[in-house]
């Protein structure tokens, strides 16, 4: 059984989880909500505003919806995406963190690890590929023969946030057996850059969530290694 968390990110992926699991002879349980990072924290998307309703709805009970879907379905594999974390959040004595701030890694760290022991003391495996960069969106990328200079594919380096991220991500799944980290940057951003179109496709049409056809295109190459992480060990 493969259970997909996160948030609308991850739920842009159904497509391709769907025809993962019809191939593979899977089930398959989408379980991400829009708006609900992995992490659990209410995440403010504009600081210091307070978080909006639906992400203060989020992190109301994260421990109690992840319990509910892992009892219901028990599933060996937890695939997790969220693009909600690489932002300012709430720490639980109510304080404002801005992703600026130094502090701002250790509370990102103790709430992913805290979802990634939570996970994982069920026997599932959890696999993320940690945060994926934004790609460029721009209707000129869709020309037959489109400017160069207009789809040039944003750094995958551009955010420094990323890589603060994506480092807690490395540094979670160091301390917690059982998580694996899959690489999925370089499809994404092929050559250092992230384009909008990949392999003929237009992958993710915002930079952020992905089409169908990106979505089976992903989860498709990131196959092998979820297939890896369902063998028993």
């Amino acid at each position: 059984m493969l259970a997909v968390v996160g948030d609308s990110t991850a739920m842009a992926l159904d497509p391709g989880f769907v025809d993962l699991a019809h191939r593979r002879g899977w089930g398959y349980v989408l379980a991400a909500k829009e708006g609900c990072a992995i992490s659990g924290l209410p995440f403010m998307l504009h600081y210091p505003q307070p978080p909006l309703p639906g992400q203060a709805d989020c992190a109301k009970d994260p421990d109690g919806r992840l319990h509910r879907m892992l009892d219901t379905y028990h599933p060996s594999i937890v695939f997790a995406l969220s693009h909600q974390d690489r932002l300012d959040y709430v720490a639980p004595d109510g304080t404002m963190v801005s992703r600026r701030a130094p502090q701002w890694p250790d509370g990102v760290h103790a709430a992913l690890r805290h979802f990634a022991e939570q996970v994982t003391q069920t026997g599932a495996v959890l696999v993320t590929p940690g945060l994926l960069p934004d790609t460029t969106s721009a209707k000129a990328c869709l020309e037959p023969h489109p400017d160069p200079k207009a789809c040039a594919g944003f750094p995958a380096t551009a955010n420094p946030t990323d890589a603060i991220l994506n480092s807690v991500y490395g540094q979670v799944a160091g301390e917690v057996p059982g998580v694996r980290l899959v690489a999925m940057q370089e499809r994404i951003c092929p050559n250092g850059t992230c384009p909008m179109v990949i392999d003929g496709l237009v992958v993710r049409y915002d930079g952020v969530h992905f089409t169908p056809q990106g979505a089976r295109w992903f989860v498709s190459r990131m196959e092998p290694q979820l297939v890896d992480a369902a063998l028993p060990r």
